[in-house]
């Protein structure tokens, strides 16, 4: 997440209207009922990034994957595909979602100039987010 003085710098608001903002929307997340929490369901040891030993040993309950591990390196490129599909039984389960209900696939994969950081696919339920984009010539 970029600091308050990134934010107040890319979109040209005052630091108050961004500080507002942030906590506004911290507010809707809390209202939703879904704070954030990020459990490792799957670990694979021999995929673990090279570049960051140790980093499956984090709380995160505290701070998402990709941030510990953005801490431990420097990231240089990702890329992200999006896509709709449909969740296995088991994820339905760990997300608290009925069977029926669509999903999101985020397969998103991060480098730094030496090596591989992430390479992470969450699945997350399709009612509980939004994504949009905006683009001007």
């Amino acid at each position: 997440m970029p600091s308050e003085a990134e934010l107040v710098a890319h979109f040209g608001v005052s630091r108050m209207t961004v500080n507002r903002a942030l906590r506004e929307l911290h507010e809707e997340i809390v209202a939703r009922g879904h704070p954030h929490r990020a459990t490792v369901h799957h670990r694979q040891a021999e995929r673990a990034p090279a570049a960051a030993p140790g980093h499956l040993d984090a709380d995160f309950t505290r701070q998402t994957p990709t941030h510990v591990l953005f801490q431990m390196t420097e990231p240089w490129r990702a890329q992200y595909r999006i896509e709709a599909a449909r969740h296995t039984l088991d994820e339905a389960r760990l997300l608290g979602v009925p069977a029926d209900e669509p999903c999101l696939v985020i397969h998103r994969r991060t480098a730094s100039r030496e090596a591989a950081i992430t390479n992470a696919q969450p699945v997350q339920p399709g009612s509980r987010y939004t994504f949009a984009g905006e683009f001007s010539p």
